[in-house]
């Protein structure tokens, strides 16, 4: 199965802390391993962090669920981020923003972990996992997804790789496709067209 570099670095992490089980994803049992303290209040989730230290603040008064969202969202920022976001351009603060919610869809429902349940109901994995359910409906079609994809029986792949050969044929090409691959052989100065794949 294909793991997004991310996901291996998460993995990575995780198994050399001894996280292998959904005991070992507890929001003080992550923080104690990661080496962040972990405080609540009553003000919104955020994170601070520096070379030495991380810290973060729950919203006490929330759901566990949602608490845990908010923890893998923050744990992202405080072990994969640097800086001080209120500082940053909007484009690149959303950009970390969507990147602490990858986070937080791996770290919270790593692969390893969750595999075995997958065949499982919707709320089940939510219970187990003691996440949103649309947190973990996106994470479950996302693992769904990747099964399949590399999952396929041979004869597709075969096939696939068929009609990756057909139309992979000079004799169709457009005068404009032409033009392209020959732009590119005098830029490049190496031939280009693979005589080798045409069946």
């Amino acid at each position: 199965m294909i793991q997004t570099e991310l996901e291996q670095w998460i993995q990575h992490e995780y198994e050399e802390r001894g996280i292998t089980s959904l005991d070992d994803l507890s929001i003080e049992n992550l923080g104690c391993q990661f080496n962040v303290d972990v405080m609540y209040s009553s003000q919104g989730s955020k994170s601070f962090t520096d070379e030495m230290y991380g810290l973060i603040m729950l919203q006490h008064n929330q759901p566990l669920p949602k608490q845990r969202l908010d923890f893998f969202h923050e744990l992202g920022h405080v072990l994969k981020h640097v800086g001080d976001q209120r500082t940053m351009p909007i484009m690149f603060r959303e950009y970390l923003e969507n990147k602490a919610y990858q986070f937080a869809l791996y770290a919270s429902m790593p692969r390893y972990i969750m595999e075995p349940h997958l065949t499982k109901d919707i709320s089940v994995i939510a219970e187990l996992f003691r996440m949103p359910v649309h947190i973990v409906e996106s994470r479950v079609e996302q693992l769904k997804r990747n099964s399949r994809y590399n999952y396929m029986p041979t004869e597709n792949h075969e096939s696939k790789k068929t009609l990756k050969s057909r139309s992979y044929n000079p004799d169709r090409w457009s005068i404009e496709t032409w033009r392209v691959m020959n732009q590119l052989k005098s830029q490049t100065g190496q031939e280009v067209i693979d005589h080798e794949r045409i069946f």
